[in-house]
């Protein structure tokens, strides 16, 4: 690991309390959390160790906003259904129907990764394939 000479780079003080550093601290509570979980959990815990050191209330006003964040996120997720899989033009999507409408979340391959998500106005005239 990288190791810079300069404390305020690889050490800062406002991110060290009572032996523990904020990002093992992170790295603890994130294990298992993926994309806006992992991300604004530590984002959460980071503002959150060093407010009282470093940025005061506007710490706490950041901590505020990504909780808001994660809280709006998880929700969302709890509100979507999977509906099944559909295929348009030899690409296979996930439909999944949320509060607002139908949503085909197209993902790259085995990765997981979204690549797009479009609003469907319907279940896709019947062309979802249902699985589970």
């Amino acid at each position: 690991m990288y190791e810079s000479k300069d404390e305020m780079v690889s050490h800062p003080r406002h991110y060290i309390r009572g032996g523990m550093e904020t990002i093992d601290v992170i790295t603890a509570f994130t294990e298992g959390l993926e994309g806006v979980e992992a991300y604004d959990t530590g984002a959460i815990l980071k503002y959150i160790c060093r407010w009282k050191q470093k940025g005061g209330v506007q710490d706490l006003e950041k901590a505020m906003w990504y909780t808001q964040h994660l809280i709006d996120h998880v929700r969302a997720e709890e509100g979507r259904k999977y509906v099944g899989e559909v295929v348009r033009d030899g690409e296979t999507a996930t439909l999944v129907k949320g509060a607002n409408g139908y949503w085909r979340i197209v993902r790259n391959g085995d990765s997981g990764v979204v690549e797009s998500i479009a609003k469907e106005t319907e279940a896709d005239d019947g062309k979802c394939t249902q699985r589970g």
